[in-house]
């Protein structure tokens, strides 16, 4: 991945370019250690960096209140305690300003061919006992409500009516899978969430954990095995690695509620993104037909 230094990007929440030194120095408290070589990793609703020498990963984003960071680390602390196979930050971990809140984290190395190991992760977060974590229960229904606001006079007529209706289908079937028993999920469980730390497959990006139903965890692979890789052999052995203790016919059939998150926020950066639009034309044209119909969907 091509990397870059934060003074070349806006950042997207604060809105405003904050410096090299800045997030240096911010790290270096938040990691008890010294931050010297930062270079970006991923930048969306947070900017992620690395610094490779000192082993740290940092996490920029707005300034949250700290109550709700420390219970996030608390809980946390817990998940891991109970065994469960995810990354915690370090010690303080967290380091803010007016602007800006870095958290500091180990930094892991990337394994997202490992599908394996993300299927034996979540297997270990999905049997992690925990009590009064304080969740909220996961909700979809504010996410898609919020990305196709005005998406009509954006994108047309024809693209928001085949949303909304794929919106309105997913949600009724993710209603009923919210009626069974849930735990705790990592929401956001895709191959790109897991490193290799300690000798073993860890999560990691866990801001959207919450409670709901493990099937909303398997989604990811599941579509990405089936709309884009179209690999069955990847499939199963993720299935084997987390277990048959599931219904994995149920599991298929809830895809849509993956397909539409995935293709409403596509929808959203389709506003601005001629790519994005292009790529999100392709889909809502073959939404409908065998998948091994037509060219398979792209990333994004």
């Amino acid at each position: 991945m091509t990397t870059q230094h934060f003074q070349d990007i806006k950042h997207p929440v604060a809105g405003k370019t904050i410096s090299d030194l800045t997030i240096r120095q911010l790290g270096s408290q938040a990691a008890q250690r010294p931050i010297e070589d930062i270079e970006l990793i991923r930048h969306g609703t947070n900017a992620v960096f690395q610094d490779v020498s000192a082993q740290v990963v940092l996490r920029v984003s707005e300034p949250t209140p700290m109550a709700g960071i420390e219970d996030h680390f608390a809980l946390l602390e817990h998940l891991s305690d109970a065994m469960a196979s995810i990354v915690e930050p370090l010690d303080p971990g967290i380091a803010f300003n007016d602007d800006i809140m870095v958290t500091a984290w180990p930094l892991g190395a990337p394994t997202p061919t490992d599908i394996a190991g993300l299927g034996t992760a979540l297997r270990t977060l999905h049997d992690a006992r925990v009590s009064n974590t304080g969740l909220t229960t996961v909700n979809i229904s504010d996410r898609f409500t919020r990305r196709l606001d005005g998406i009509a006079d954006d994108l047309g007529v024809e693209i928001a009516s085949v949303l909304h209706d794929k919106v309105q289908a997913a949600t009724e079937i993710f209603d009923q899978f919210m009626a069974a028993a849930h735990g705790v999920i990592h929401g956001d469980a895709h191959a790109g969430n897991q490193v290799q730390l300690h000798g073993q497959p860890m999560l990691v990006d866990l801001d959207d954990i919450a409670l709901g139903p493990r099937e909303f965890d398997l989604l990811p692979t599941v579509v990405a095995a089936t709309r884009m890789d179209r690999n069955g052999d990847r499939l199963s052995t993720f299935q084997k690695a987390y277990g048959q203790d599931i219904d994995w016919d149920a599991v298929d059939r809830l895809r849509i509620v993956r397909e539409t998150t995935m293709n409403t926020w596509l929808a959203d950066k389709s506003r601005k993104n001629p790519a994005a639009r292009a790529q999100l034309e392709h889909r809502i044209a073959t939404w409908d037909a065998n998948p091994l119909s037509h060219e398979p969907w792209g990333p994004f």
